[in-house]
């Protein structure tokens, strides 16, 4: 294909040699990504498009899409496929996605010419802050209402704000025009998939097909959600080796269907939630992101100096913004407080005795080989005992660089608690809606 039709590299094609450059590789793709939003990535092709082929084992395909999926944030789903030119075979990954800011390995790339530049912070927070602008102008206000003080009023002006269908009367804007299907496993875990394209799915999964004519696929789904459901599944269960419901005894699951447009306007109430619940979640993703980037630049990439932790030991009482670190298994897993709370035997709280609670977060974050050596001591499970954690190495940067740092991480970090409080209220919201809903207990104004 390549002295055929004259492959070459560009801003939205890159060709490695073998699966040794997979890192680059994968930097290249987020950096297309950023500047184009789809492009293509070879391997077993030299730049001028020769191909040199690969050994494909059973294996690689899975190890390549595992790594992808590891190390790009957002996660991203592409293509990958064995290609044969010029009689050699070859790996082909096809990727297109709309989410950008794409990071990996903690960082940022933009493609220019057949080359992948690192972004700096500014240009990263001005890539940000042009993406979220629209998101950015409600969606950050904190909600202080409990469940006691929601009313249709309130409700209405909630969902009128965040740009869809209300309770009583706005025009309904369907989420999607592609096809939706609703796929199912054994043990009840559901997803509604929407592509305008075939798929092949595993056959551990059950498709419902749904008549479009009696039933709006999305408001199945969310049937497929209810507790009603979950307790269907559980008196259906069989078998003994690993216990599961059929497609059969699945089908069977009664489901009250009101008239078309009153479930199209269940399921765009509902999604609207999930739909914010989801971009918050992506938000965070992104502040967490460049407050890892910007720790990288300034802490690692610098070679600085490792000596041992600069904090404090760990304690039984965690304070608000303390960073928790579990010290039996799995050990290093790494958590921030946003209150105070009792800490058990297998946890410690840390802090930097300058009180920087986001510099020593993501400091945490960069222990993460130092913890894995741990894993495999103790008698019964991986552990790591005091002495050892207060050894651990780590960089001692001057004083006035943890207190710009913070004040560049910390708005980060708000950001996401903000996002986090956000999102549980809007999850409860929606999860207390879902059985009235669907029950009819509440009544969609305007949905005949």
């Amino acid at each position: 294909m390549a002295a055929k039709f004259g492959m070459r590299e560009s801003e939205t094609v890159e060709l490695k040699k073998s699966l040794a450059e997979l890192k680059e590789g994968i930097v290249s793709v987020t950096a297309i990504l950023n500047k184009h939003g789809m492009g293509e990535l070879w391997f077993g092709m030299k730049n001028d498009g020769t191909a040199t082929g690969l050994n494909i084992g059973e294996k690689t395909l899975r190890d390549l899409s595992q790594s992808i999926a590891a190390h790009i944030e957002p996660k991203i789903y592409p293509q990958v496929s064995i290609e044969n030119h010029q009689g050699k075979k070859c790996i082909k990954v096809a990727f297109q996605e709309k989410d950008a800011p794409y990071f990996a390995y903690d960082r940022v790339y933009m493609r220019v010419a057949d080359e992948d530049r690192q972004l700096t912070v500014k240009e990263l927070e001005h890539l940000i802050l042009i993406k979220n602008r629209e998101a950015l102008r409600w969606g950050t206000e904190p909600c202080a209402m409990t469940l006691d003080d929601l009313s249709e009023s309130r409700l209405k002006s909630f969902l009128k704000r965040a740009g869809g269908w209300a309770l009583g009367g706005f025009e309904m804007k369907m989420a999607s025009k592609w096809e939706e299907t609703t796929l199912a496993d054994v043990s009840g875990e559901n997803f509604l998939y929407c592509g305008n394209e075939d798929a092949v799915y595993a056959s551990y999964l059950i498709r419902f097909r749904i008549d479009r004519q009696k039933a709006d696929p999305s408001f199945v789904w969310y049937n497929l959600r209810s507790n009603e459901w979950w307790n269907f599944i559980n008196n259906s269960k069989t078998g003994s080796a690993q216990a599961g419901a059929n497609a059969k005894i699945l089908g069977f699951f009664p489901i009250n269907l009101p008239s078309l447009a009153k479930q199209k306007a269940i399921a765009h109430i509902l999604g609207t939630l999930d739909d914010k619940i989801e971009l918050n979640r992506r938000m965070n993703a992104t502040l967490e992101a460049m407050a890892r980037a910007l720790f990288q630049s300034w802490f690692v990439d610098f070679d600085p100096v490792r000596a041992k932790v600069d904090g404090r030991s760990p304690a039984r009482y965690g304070k608000p913004d303390d960073t928790l670190v579990s010290v039996r298994a799995p050990v290093g897993d790494i958590n921030m407080t946003n209150e105070g709370c009792c800490i058990g035997r297998g946890v410690a709280a840390v802090r930097h005795k300058s009180g920087a609670s986001s510099y020593t977060y993501y400091a945490m974050t960069t222990l993460a080989p130092d913890f894995a050596r741990f894993e495999g001591e103790g008698t019964v499970f991986g552990s790591i005992n005091k002495e050892n954690f207060e050894t651990l190495p780590s960089i001692i940067p001057p004083p006035e660089i943890i207190t710009a740092y913070e004040q560049l991480a910390t708005p980060l970090d708000k950001e996401i608690l903000t996002l986090e409080y956000q999102s549980r209220t809007l999850a409860t919201l929606r999860d207390t809606l879902l059985p009235k809903l669907l029950s009819g207990e509440i009544e969609i104004k305007g949905a005949a």
